[in-house]
């Protein structure tokens, strides 16, 4: 276990790492299958990023995703100073259609579902879920969804919410939140600032709204400010939906005003912000990436990772800085390790030559740096 460094004495080190790690700890990349290839052990040495997100595809078995997570993490540590943390190990495993653990893991009931049933019996899912993450060596996993269903036809949400009402998605999600940071594990608060309300899927396109400020303030900001004020939360995931009353033509993953005037300073959120899969074709749309849209959600929806390769990655370059500037900590960017380096590369060469921007970014690194200690057992 790493021991805790100054602010001073992180920042001294910050400035002897190499651009490439640098960069590691910003873009969280993912596997491209069971196992490391040597290309990808050999990437995660170079760039040692603090994040890698697992899919069903790299857990084929419980025996096989312990030892692929045990590989990524060796790789990653060699390529960092021995004083720091690992970093987060994370896996979407929220119950019901979104699950990355394989069998015997069982098939557990959707978050709608327990919505319905006792806090223990929700808590106990928690505990499953947590303890079997943890075994295979995951210390973050991306939930609970604190999107309320306000659209009874949004599919991409649906019965991956408790629900409509305030109170009781606020009181569901801060038992999820609660227990897995007693077993060890981070959550992630998801998708700020809320996509319950829409009907399109930001997996397949743009979504865009026209709520009116104080209507969000009422109803999706106020899951995530009593949540903010109420538990420690150690991180809060972006939407790629366009809120067109605060920030006209801009997804929030992008949004400055949203990031930074509303969830930093309006909520006073001191945890991470981090992106939803810059992957999805929303945001591809958005940078006016032509992509196919049959890249639909499979049967476990987050299926982001699964996308058809794209004609060009370039667009991601782009993506990742432009998130990291509207006040990001972290960006998600979930085919492989190989695919994005493109992610990697661009934040290691803007590093490199803009030193202002590498300033800002070594805020975000303690930031990161600290996230990681906190759950580095």
């Amino acid at each position: 276990m790493a021991s805790k460094i100054s602010r001073k004495e992180f920042a001294e080190l910050w400035k002897g790492l190499s651009a490439d790690r640098q960069a590691g700890f910003f873009v969280w990349p993912s596997l491209r299958g069971s196992g490391l290839t040597k290309r990808e052990e050999s990437l995660l040495r170079q760039y040692a990023p603090w994040g890698v997100s697992f899919f069903a595809r790299s857990f084929p078995t419980l025996v096989q995703a312990r030892q692929t997570v045990s590989a990524v993490r060796a790789a990653v540590q060699s390529g960092r100073p021995s004083v720091l943390p690992t970093g987060f190990m994370a896996i979407d495993e929220e119950g019901g259609r979104v699950s990355r653990l394989p069998r015997p893991f069982p098939k557990l009931p959707s978050m709608a579902q327990m919505a319905t049933t006792s806090d223990e019996d929700l808590a106990s899912q928690v505990i499953l879920q947590a303890g079997v993450a943890k075994a295979v060596g995951v210390n973050m996993i991306y939930a609970p969804v604190c999107d309320l269903l306000v659209e009874p036809e949004n599919r991409v949400i649906g019965d991956r919410s408790f629900g409509a009402n305030v109170e009781l998605v606020v009181e569901k999600a801060r038992l999820v939140a609660l227990t897995l940071q007693e077993l060890g594990v981070c959550p992630v608060l998801k998708h700020f600032p809320g996509h319950g309300f829409t009907k399109e899927d930001t997996h397949l396109q743009l979504a865009h709204t026209d709520l009116r400020e104080d209507v969000l303030v009422d109803r999706e900001w106020k899951v995530f400010a009593e949540l903010i004020t109420s538990i420690y939360v150690p991180a809060v995931m972006t939407c790629h939906v366009v809120f067109e009353s605060v920030d006209p033509g801009v997804p929030a993953t992008f949004s400055k005003p949203l990031i930074e005037g509303t969830l930093r300073k309006r909520l006073r959120h001191e945890g991470l912000v981090i992106s939803d899969d810059l992957r999805m074709n929303a945001i591809a749309q958005w940078l006016g990436e032509e992509r196919g849209l049959q890249a639909a959600i499979d049967a476990e929806v987050g299926a982001c990772a699964d996308q058809p390769k794209t004609s060009n990655d370039a667009y991601l370059a782009e993506a990742s800085l432009k998130a990291l500037e509207a006040g990001c900590d972290v960006v998600l960017s979930c085919r492989s390790v190989e695919r994005e380096v493109v992610c990697l590369q661009a934040l290691s060469d803007r590093l490199q030559r803009d030193a202002g921007f590498r300033d800002a970014c070594e805020t975000k690194a303690f930031r990161v740096y600290l996230s990681a200690l906190d759950f580095d057992r």
